[in-house]
């Protein structure tokens, strides 16, 4: 958190690894920390599709587009993420969220 260094890492990780989802939204969770929706939603766009059962990934997902207007796709994808009782790293953020929305 606050390292300088952080998104050039995940970007390192994530050109030697291009389908592991766990790099793909770390790397899009800093690109949208840093404001860079594009290369945010692009990044956890992918991560998703590979593991669409990660509710933490899809709440990632839910968070970028929100914040960058496509609200009605993100209420759909919290929606869908929060019917699960599978317990989850942001899960009242996601709440919170989906409230807002």
């Amino acid at each position: 958190q606050g390292d300088s260094r952080a998104r050039e890492t995940a970007d390192r990780a994530r050109r030697l690894a291009p389908d592991t989802p766990e790099i793909l939204d770390t790397f899009g969770w800093i690109a949208l920390a840093e404001g860079d929706f594009d290369a945010a939603i692009s990044a956890l766009r992918r991560a998703n599709e590979l593991d669409s059962r990660n509710p933490e990934i899809t709440s990632h997902l839910a968070t970028a587009l929100a914040r960058s207007g496509e609200t009605e796709q993100a209420r759909r994808l919290l929606q869908r993420v929060l019917q699960s009782d599978t317990p989850f790293a942001g899960r009242e953020d996601a709440e919170a969220l989906l409230r807002s929305l």
